[in-house]
């Protein structure tokens, strides 16, 4: 795995059509987070993709869902368990850079300065796009200490 760190993440980047989605909205956007789960699935093959049911639990734990929306179809989602980001995902019939100006809209919703996330080493894409939006690379020590 590679590890990563944010810091200074807020920025100027704001994009129309991002729902933030906590335990005090989630049951009237709860269909965003289906229609995000379809789209993965129409597109991807992983044994490890939650289900609604999973996405039910860590929200009512404090985690947080974004969806991102585009011409009034669900492009894609990315998750928030405090300072740890995880499980972004976008449709690949996406317009040009949405999927970075998504990333960076989400980081100046959320109520933390710095956070964490990781990759496997295969997923080039992944650190490609984390690299881009600032993150730095952290020796395993590091994250650990």
């Amino acid at each position: 795995m590679i590890w990563f760190r944010w810091e200074n993440i807020k920025n100027d980047i704001f994009l129309d059509g991002v729902v933030k989605i906590d335990k005090n909205n989630f049951l009237p956007n709860k269909h965003l987070i289906e229609e995000s789960i379809a789209l993965f699935h129409s597109q991807v093959k992983w044994d490890g993709m939650f289900d609604i049911q999973t996405a039910e639990k860590r929200i009512q734990n404090g985690e947080i869902v974004f969806i991102l929306t585009h011409n009034g179809k669900v492009l894609g989602h990315t998750w928030y368990d405090m300072m740890w980001w995880y499980n972004i995902f976008v449709d690949k019939n996406r317009p040009d850079n949405i999927t970075y100006k998504f990333c960076m809209h989400t980081f100046n919703e959320i109520e933390y300065d710095s956070l964490y996330g990781y990759t496997d080493y295969w997923n080039i894409k992944a650190t490609k796009l984390f690299l881009k939006t600032g993150a730095e690379i952290l020796h395993p020590l590091k994250v650990m200490f």
